[in-house]
């Protein structure tokens, strides 16, 4: 909607430009070309071209480069996150190792190890496992507290280049954009970024923990086994890659359909005056109505699909747990296996169902960090059409003067804002030109 408050002596031409460029400015914005050329005589066609699907770079690519101020503590990181995803897994450790010192008598890991009683073997479980509490303990800390810092250095110095950069920018552009979709970039986007680095990909790095000590404990207890379930890996991550990507396509409709919806209630609530003096409220009313509608269906729509991912997830994963319930249980039956050992990979694979359940959790955020952070790059690499000069002058009370003639500028070659100027700088002297 376009609201224009003209006059009898207005000229159509002005009219005509006028609605252009606001269209154009819209456009530019939503990230489809511009205008169309509008005929001067005749009836005016606002056109556009078809829109391009939206390409984004691989986001932990981009996300790896904004961290690249910080190598070490970057490295420490990703160490200790997946260190902690080991750790997810090693519960089911001692529990297997408790089954079978209970079960396997001297022929016991525990009894090998050189305990000859019950009460010392038992003891000895109670004191591995204390140590693993508090070796998981102080591994939690280092991890949250390294993972936090390098979050919010990675936001502080995005913030403060985004900031440094958008004063660069041309005024028109800055004017062009309601101030919520700048301050959804310096802060939302932002905020979304910290927050995946420091509890967003969790869920990757368990995911990817709880597989490494399940292979390795499959290969341990039946090769055979082991094999049968790494079969099942190539489906998972191939249903895995193939949601990625309609997933993604709807949450950026619907980050769209969020903005304009946003944009549309500050303008409104700015220009309030103007919407009740031309009795506009019903008819805004039923825009803003209109525009949450059209957010509301295009979420829904991301929801649904995005409502398959986990499931279809814990489909393929749980076929695994089937199959060790029944083999491993019939070669327990039949004394190839320790009842120790089952009981451990059944455990492992039902907290590999958990952490396929957390990946939901995880997929969100990732999705949500990979649109903000293409804004946050997309904002930083747009660069300034008019260009300052790389010549600095040096202040003088003697040096030569400066002089402009007849000069013609505006930040909109369609709309110039200064207008055969003509003055002439002194050295030493400073003036200004002020406008509204």
């Amino acid at each position: 909607t376009i609201l224009l408050r003209v006059s009898a002596t207005t000229a159509p031409d002005d009219v005509e430009q006028w609605v252009r460029n606001a269209v154009h400015r819209q456009m530019l914005w939503i990230g489809t070309h511009p205008v169309a050329q509008l005929p001067v005589q005749g009836r005016t066609n606002l056109t556009r071209e078809p829109a391009r699907a939206l390409q984004l770079p691989v986001p932990l690519s981009r996300l790896w480069k904004v961290t690249d101020r910080y190598p070490s503590l970057r490295r420490r990181a990703i160490g200790l996150s997946l260190a902690n995803g080991l750790e997810e897994m090693v519960p089911p450790l001692l529990m297997g190792l408790s089954i079978d010192t209970a079960t396997m008598g001297s022929a016991s890991l525990m009894a090998r190890a050189g305990f000859s009683t019950v009460a010392s073997k038992f003891f000895g479980v109670g004191v591995i496992s204390v140590g693993f509490w508090l070796a998981a303990s102080l591994l939690e800390y280092w991890k949250e507290r390294t993972v936090s810092e390098l979050a919010n250095r990675v936001r502080h110095d995005l913030r403060t280049d985004l900031y440094a950069h958008l004063q660069t920018l041309d005024i028109s552009l800055v004017e062009s954009r309601e101030i919520t979709e700048w301050m959804a970039v310096l802060d939302r986007d932002l905020n979304q970024v910290h927050s995946f680095i420091k509890q967003g990909s969790d869920p990757f790095f368990q995911m990817t923990g709880n597989l490494a000590v399940l292979g390795g404990a499959l290969l341990a207890a039946s090769p055979a086994m082991a094999v049968v379930q790494l079969a099942m890996l190539p489906p998972l991550v191939v249903a895995a890659m193939r949601l990625i990507a309609p997933i993604q396509r709807r949450y950026l409709a619907a980050r769209r359909d969020h903005e304009q919806l946003d944009a549309m209630v500050a303008g409104n609530v700015t220009g309030m005056a103007t919407v009740v003096s031309f009795d506009g409220q019903d008819r805004e009313a039923e825009r803003i109505e209109a525009a949450s509608r059209r957010f509301m269906d295009s979420a829904i729509e991301a929801g649904r699909v995005e409502a398959a991912y986990v499931p279809t997830l814990k489909a393929i994963a749980g076929s695994g747990v089937v199959t060790t319930l029944v083999w491993g249980g019939a070669r327990v039956a039949q004394g190839q296996m320790s009842a120790g050992a089952l009981d451990t990979i059944a455990f492992m694979q039902l907290r590999l169902l958990f952490a396929v359940a957390r990946m939901g959790v995880g997929l969100d955020q990732y999705h949500k960090m990979a649109v903000s952070l293409e804004r946050v790059v997309g904002t930083l690499d747009t660069a300034p059409t008019v260009q300052s000069g790389k010549a600095l002058l040096r202040r003088s009370s003697t040096g030569p003067s400066i002089e402009f003639e007849d000069v013609v500028f505006g930040y909109d070659t369609s709309r110039p804002v200064l207008k055969s100027l003509s003055l002439r700088c002194e050295p030493g002297q400073t003036k200004d030109l002020l406008g509204a």
